[in-house]
């Protein structure tokens, strides 16, 4: 039971990915604009940092479990 929920929660690691690639700015614009322009540019930069690795990540390929391959491979069948 606990591997199935491992499998499931692998496989649907790009799908984390992208909710986080859209979470993170939202998250960020929020924290500059309590801050103010005082720590704007280090978020800026730590955002499109974590930006960067996550459509790295995305992109070379996620880990995956069984038939389905990870990343943006596909197989046709």
């Amino acid at each position: 039971m606990q591997l199935d929920f491992a499998a499931n929660l692998i496989n649907m690691l790009p799908v984390n990915i992208l909710v986080l690639m859209l979470v993170i700015p939202l998250v960020g614009a929020l924290l500059a604009f309590v801050l103010g322009s005082k720590g704007s540019r280090v978020i800026a930069l730590i955002i499109a940092t974590l930006e960067l690795g996550l459509a790295g990540l995305l992109i070379l390929g996620t880990p995956s479990l069984g038939s389905d391959p990870g990343g943006m491979s596909y197989t046709v069948t």
